[in-house]
């Protein structure tokens, strides 16, 4: 039946009416799939999330910020970003409103000014660009898709050769998922172990139970020891020249073609060397020297061996597996324990002895020298990885996507930091492990991205009228306070000339007379030094 233009169902005396929109799993779908809805449903609550950030901190007061971003990664950003790379919201006003949610948290939990430059708060935060991380949440999306060989995975690939001959409606650009389908494909193309089931389902029960023969006290006692290369010849010295043993290592550096591995056998003298994708982790890689290794062993007909290993990580995988408590282990774990159940099966006995790296232990020396070659000089050998070894490259480039970003934009708006602070190299935030107190955090935050509560700042963002100083000088900015302004001489001796000429003369260096040269490691004594000298001058900028 219809009713006033609407469609209607009419089942048992009860009318179902037509609705132009429904809730399912958190999203709001749209009979004209604009998702405008779903966009303001999680503008209207992660704004009401924005408010417990605003209640926990003061410009001055409150929260850490690495509290507070902790906070706004786990309470706004999971709501801002649910199933967006799914979705394309056709209106730009409402992406735009979802952009600003997340500006507006990363200001409130560091404490910047509104004027200060969306880039530089992404620099200093740490905190990769919004377009970037929606793409990176789609490129992880895809990559376990293809890992676990759903049905799914071939709508897309169908949607994606569609789309090839006719994308009229540019559904390519506008959704995430069918880009990053096309690129994971191309970047995990004979790479990738795929599973039609959850792993475990493709092994052995015999092989998931297997308890393997492990010893890492001894490796502990070793370092631990004054003389750790003595002290490994004499728990180990009868057993090296007794028994059948292999010492295995692996070696992953950047830029490589490769990722190398290797083995050496003490008691022949015999030393292998693989190579395997440059993507494989250096986890999958010391798990596939060990696997190796166990292949060697049951080949060679000993009836006991022991393996030494540096990788404490892949012993304590091994060890602790259960099915239930470690669904995303990677299969090497899987694919070695099932070569211990065979060892077991032919009465063989193998122990994986863990030991230290970098205590000059002979074999293992030679062993991880062996590894760093085998990166050029190793045979190449063929091994499925695991979906997660690929994460890195993915996130790495959803690093890489942002810092071209701010910095592209830092040659016109935040070019102070950006020519006297930016560092690629740093994964966190300066203030990540100090325990200082948010003032201070703030109050450097503010000067290093040069928008601060003095006259020459205000006055360049058109807040007051004159950027001069109440003591007559033509420009009140942050050098000025420091160094020149009459109004705080005695403070500035006190704690600027005294403690920081103390500071360097101790490091045997000159004082520098510029905010930017003192603040280029903000983790250093000057940074307090400044700050407490603000706080003596009443001056909170």
């Amino acid at each position: 039946m219809q009713t006033n233009g609407n469609h209607s169902i009419e089942f048992n005396d009860a009318v179902i009416k037509e609705s132009k929109s429904v809730k399912y799993l958190g999203m709001i779908l749209d009979n004209t799939l604009s998702w405008n809805e779903h966009a303001e449903y999680i503008i209207a609550k992660s704004t009401k999330q924005l408010n417990i950030l605003k209640f926990l901190r003061g410009t001055w007061w409150g929260g850490h910020p690495k509290v507070l971003k902790q906070s706004y990664l786990s309470l706004i950003r999971s709501s801002l970003e649910y199933g967006l790379f799914l979705t394309h919201i056709k209106n730009s006003n409402l992406r735009s409103k979802i952009q600003k949610i997340k500006n507006q948290a990363i200001r409130l939990a560091l404490g910047y000014r509104r004027s200060t430059p969306i880039n530089v708060m992404h620099s200093e935060s740490k905190i990769p660009h919004f377009n970037d991380r929606i793409r990176y949440l789609s490129d992880n999306f895809i990559l376990k898709l293809i890992a676990h060989d759903t049905p799914l995975k071939q709508k897309i690939e169908n949607l994606s050769i569609t789309i090839a001959n006719n994308d009229r409606l540019n559904i390519k650009n506008n959704f995430p998922i069918i880009r990053s389908y096309n690129e994971i494909k191309s970047l995990v193309q004979n790479k990738i172990q795929r599973h039609l089931h959850p792993i475990p389902y493709d092994y052995t029960y015999e092989a998931i139970v297997e308890q393997p023969d492990i010893n890492v006290t001894s490796g502990l006692h070793i370092k631990k020891s004054a003389n750790p290369p003595q002290e490994f010849e004499k728990i180990f010295n009868d057993t090296i020249i007794t028994q059948y043993t292999i010492f295995t290592d692996a070696s992953k550096m950047k830029n490589q073609e490769y990722t190398g591995l290797a083995m050496f056998i003490p008691s022949n003298n015999q030393a292998y060397q693989f190579k395997i994708h440059t993507e494989a982790s250096i986890f999958t890689a010391e798990g596939l020297a060990i696997f190796l290794s166990l292949n060697n062993i049951i080949n060679s007909n000993f009836k006991r061996a022991y393996i030494f290993t540096d990788s404490l990580s892949i012993l304590s995988a091994l060890k602790d597996y259960t099915p239930n408590k470690s669904r995303n282990t990677s299969h090497i774990i899987l694919d070695i324990k099932t070569l211990l159940n065979k060892c077991s099966q032919e009465n063989i006995k193998v122990t994986l002895i863990w030991i230290p790296a970098h205590v000059n232990i002979k074999y293992n020396e030679t062993v991880d020298s062996l590894a760093k070659n085998a990166i050029k000089d190793g045979t190449n050998t063929i091994y499925l990885l695991p979906f997660s070894d690929f994460g890195d490259k993915i996130k790495q480039k959803l690093i890489l996507n942002t810092q071209q970003l701010i910095t592209d934009q830092g040659t016109y708006k935040g070019t102070h930091y950006f020519d006297h602070y930016y560092k690629d190299n740093e994964a966190k935030p300066w203030f990540t492990k100090i325990n200082l107190p948010r003032e201070h955090i703030t109050t450097i935050n503010r000067i290093r991205s040069n928008h601060y509560n003095l006259s020459a700042s205000l006055f360049r963002k058109n807040i007051i009228q004159s950027p001069t100083c109440e003591c007559g000088y033509e420009s009140e900015n942050i050098d000025h306070i420091l160094w020149d302004c009459p109004r705080f001489s005695n403070q500035r001796y006190s704690l600027i000339i005294n403690k920081l000429n103390h500071y360097h003369s101790k490091k045997k260096k000159n004082t520098p007379k510029d905010t930017t040269s003192l603040l280029k490691n903000p983790n250093e004594k000057p940074a307090r030094i400044i700050t407490e000298y603000l706080k003596r001058c009443n001056l909170q900028i």
